[in-house]
């Protein structure tokens, strides 16, 4: 049987704390990790953390069950997260805040890729891709981070 862990924790990117919800498929081992930034998280903005976890844990199931880790964050300003939201300006920073907080984690196995929900967070991608491709492997090769 499957087991799936979820946890949290507030980012920090340019003095702002950003919440970030972390869904593993297993509390040890290290696996490919799916990347998702949303704006349109208000909704959230009065729960609980825990509950807002458990949420995602089982709107992602499925993803964790092959094996994906779910690294979930909500734009600055927006939901949890601190700050003032002004659209298309701090994605750059923010989405290379979290990339590096990702390649630090001991779950993290080398591989990630961001999930586009909409326009905006396809968006907030775009703004990372210079980024991604500066990070090489031991063997000189370019990372898919």
């Amino acid at each position: 049987m499957i087991k799936y862990t979820g946890s949290y924790e507030y980012i920090e990117s340019c003095g702002n704390k950003l919440f970030t919800a972390i869904l593993l498929p297993d509390k040890t081992g290290k696996f490919p990790v799916v990347i998702m930034r949303n704006p349109y998280v208000n909704a959230f903005e009065d729960a609980k953390e825990d509950d807002i976890v458990l949420e995602y844990l089982n709107e992602y199931k499925p993803w964790l069950e092959n094996g994906y880790a779910i690294v979930f964050q909500h734009c600055r300003g927006r939901g949890k997260s601190d700050g003032d939201c002004i659209p298309y300006i701090n994605e750059h920073e923010d989405g290379i805040a979290l990339q590096e907080w990702v390649r630090k984690q001991n779950f993290y196995n080398g591989e990630s890729s961001y999930f586009r929900l909409r326009n905006y967070e396809g968006f907030s991608e775009i703004l990372t891709i210079k980024e991604k491709t500066k990070y090489k492997n031991s063997d000189g090769k370019k990372m898919n981070i």
